[in-house]
């Protein structure tokens, strides 16, 4: 082996050796910073007639059915961590009574707090996918348009009924984050709940109407943030 070829492993050695070290400064220092707070931008949809996005009646722009939230993250370690959550919504549906179809929700919100279990599935350099479950409380109201009363020179005044949200659900989500520099990120992910006990279900409700199907048992969200490290 000549001393050129020699000296061209050695550089290449230290060079490996060097970006390995880099690396893994990298990752402490990310590490390092173990809380997170972020500010989200959620948008929902409840499968209950009132759609994600359509052009109000009223104004001229399109209306979103969406809401705000706030999220503290707690790493457990590089790939663990725990985050607790709350999030506000609250949407008027723009559109005309005498147009909607029975059964529809036109008027909803609701304050809802989580517990999420977070596992990362994929980190490289400064981006990371993960996965989460766990657990969701909600407390609101909902009101569910029924019909119109006839009468003898046309439509008259709408009827329908209104649902209490207390429920209990299990969220589970994949996510995405993305380091901006070294105390800042920004997210964005999708999650899906589902609600095994809901306050007002079908058979819970007060009067049993053909149109109301009580609160529905599926919500899911998408989301995006940004926050910071400490």
């Amino acid at each position: 082996m000549t001393y050129q070829l020699r000296y061209k492993l050695l550089v290449i050695g230290f060079s490996l050796l060097n970006h390995v070290s880099s690396q893994e400064m990298e990752d402490k220092q990310m590490y390092s910073n173990k809380n997170e707070l972020t500010i989200t931008y959620n948008i929902y949809t409840g499968y209950d007639g009132l759609p994600i996005l359509y052009r109000s009646e009223y104004y001229d722009k399109y209306a979103l059915s969406s809401g705000y939230g706030l999220e503290y993250v707690r790493l457990i370690d590089p790939i663990n961590a725990l985050s607790l959550s709350t999030n506000y919504y609250y949407h008027n549906y723009q559109k005309s009574r005498f147009e909607m179809e029975s059964g529809t929700v036109f008027k909803k919100y609701f304050v809802s707090g989580q517990l999420n279990y977070r596992r990362s599935l994929f980190d490289l350099n400064l981006s990371q996918l993960s996965v989460a479950l766990g657990l969701m409380f909600r407390a609101g109201s909902e009101l569910v348009h029924g019909g119109v009363h006839g009468g003898a020179l046309g439509p008259g005044s709408s009827y329908g009924s209104v649902h209490t949200i207390a429920d209990i659900g299990f969220p589970c989500g994949i996510h995405y984050r993305h380091q901006l520099g070294k105390f800042l990120h920004f997210k964005i992910g999708t999650e899906h709940t589902l609600f095994p006990y809901v306050r007002d279900s079908k058979k819970n409700l007060q009067f049993d109407y053909d149109w109301d199907k009580g609160t529905s048992r599926n919500m899911t969200k998408f989301y995006f943030g940004i926050g910071v490290n400490f």
